[in-house]
C-alpha cells in the first residue's frame, strides 16, 4: 500500500458528505447568551415590616416607610419601600466580602429600622441575595 486514495474511494466519500449536508439539519453554533461572568455579580434583596411588638406584618404605608437604603461595602443604594424587591442597578460587582446593612425611613427621613451588620460574600459569576426584615413600633 502507498498511502494514496483511490479515484473511486475519494468520489464516494465526497458523494456521502454532500448527502449528508442535503439532510437540511443545520447546526448553530452561535452562542445565544451574551451576558458574562461580570453581568452575573449583581445584588438582589428583598424585605418586609413588621410591627416589633408582635411580628404582624405591616405594609410600608401602615409602618409610615417610604425609603429602603442598602450599604453593601462602598455601594449604596436608595430603593421605594413599597417596591419589596429590588436589584442592584450595577452588575459586574467585585468578587469579594462586603459588610452589608439595610436601613428604613420615612417620608421625613426618619430612621425606622436598620438591620445589623452582617457580612455577604459576592461570589464569581454569582448573584448575592440579601434578605431583611425591619421592626418599627
Amino acid at each position: 500500500m502507498n498511502g494514496k486514495i483511490s479515484t473511486p474511494v475519494f468520489l464516494g466519500f465526497t458523494a456521502l458528505l454532500f448527502t449528508l449536508s442535503l439532510s437540511g439539519c443545520i447546526i448553530d453554533a452561535t452562542p445565544t447568551d451574551t451576558s458574562t461572568c461580570a453581568d452575573q455579580r449583581y445584588v438582589s434583596a428583598q424585605w418586609g415590616v413588621v410591627k416589633n411588638v408582635n411580628n404582624v406584618p405591616l405594609t410600608c404605608d401602615q409602618a409610615n416607610a417610604s425609603t429602603v437604603v442598602m450599604d453593601f461595602g462602598s455601594y449604596s443604594w436608595t430603593w421605594s419601600c413599597n417596591d419589596g424587591t429590588n436589584t442592584s442597578p450595577n452588575s459586574g460587582i467585585p468578587e469579594g466580602t462586603y459588610s452589608t446593612q439595610m436601613t428604613l425611613y420615612s417620608p421625613s427621613g426618619e430612621l425606622l429600622s436598620t438591620t445589623p451588620v452582617v457580612s455577604y460574600s459576592m461570589l464569581h459569576c454569582t448573584p448575592t441575595y440579601v434578605t431583611a426584615t425591619f421592626g418599627v413600633n
